[in-house]
C-alpha cells in the first residue's frame, strides 16, 4: 500500500488532535490531583525555623510532604488553626501561587482564583484546591539534652 503525502493543514490538524488527546490523558492520569488519590500528610513544627512564616496569622508557605513531589500550601488562618491544601490547580494541575497581600491565590495558567483557605472563587477550575491532612508537631516538655537524665531517673545536671 502506497502512502500519500500529507499537506501542512492535515499535518497541523493531526498535531492538534494528538496534543488535545495527550492533555486529556495527562489530566486524567497525570500528576494533577495526585494528592487526592493517595494518603499524604504535612507535618509542621512551629518551633522549627523552616516554618517561621507560619508563626503569624496569614503566614503561608509551600511544603513538599515526605513521599511526594507535589508542593502543598500551608496557611495559618487564625491563632489556633493551620490548614493545608494542594498547590495543583484542579483545572489543569498548574502550580498556584502563595496567597498575596489580599489573601488571594492565583493560577497563572488559566486565571483561576482561590481564597486564603483554597476555596474556589472564579475561573475555569470550578473546584476548591484539595485539602491535605496537616499534623502539628507538639512541643515536648522535656529538652532533648535532658532526656537521658529523665530516662535513667538521675538528677544530674
Amino acid at each position: 500500500m502506497e502512502q500519500q503525502p500529507i499537506d501542512r493543514r492535515c499535518f497541523g490538524r493531526r498535531v492538534v488532535t494528538l496534543a488535545v488527546a495527550g492533555a486529556a490523558v495527562w489530566r486524567g492520569t497525570g500528576d494533577a490531583g495526585t494528592l487526592q488519590r493517595r494518603e499524604v500528610e504535612v507535618v509542621v513544627d512551629l518551633d522549627d525555623p523552616r516554618f517561621a512564616a507560619l508563626r503569624e496569622v496569614g503566614g503561608a508557605m509551600k511544603v513538599v510532604p515526605e513521599g511526594s513531589f507535589e508542593p502543598v500550601i500551608v496557611v495559618r488562618i487564625s491563632e489556633d488553626e493551620l490548614i493545608a491544601f494542594s498547590s495543583a490547580c484542579p483545572h489543569w494541575g498548574c502550580e498556584v501561587t502563595l496567597p498575596d497581600e489580599d489573601g488571594l491565590i492565583a493560577c497563572s495558567c488559566h486565571e483561576s482564583w482561590f481564597d486564603l483557605e483554597g476555596r474556589y472563587l472564579e475561573g475555569p477550575a470550578e473546584a476548591d484546591l484539595p485539602r491535605v491532612k496537616l499534623v502539628l508537631a507538639a512541643a515536648t516538655g522535656v529538652a532533648p539534652r535532658s532526656w537521658g537524665r529523665v530516662k535513667d531517673g538521675s538528677r544530674r545536671r
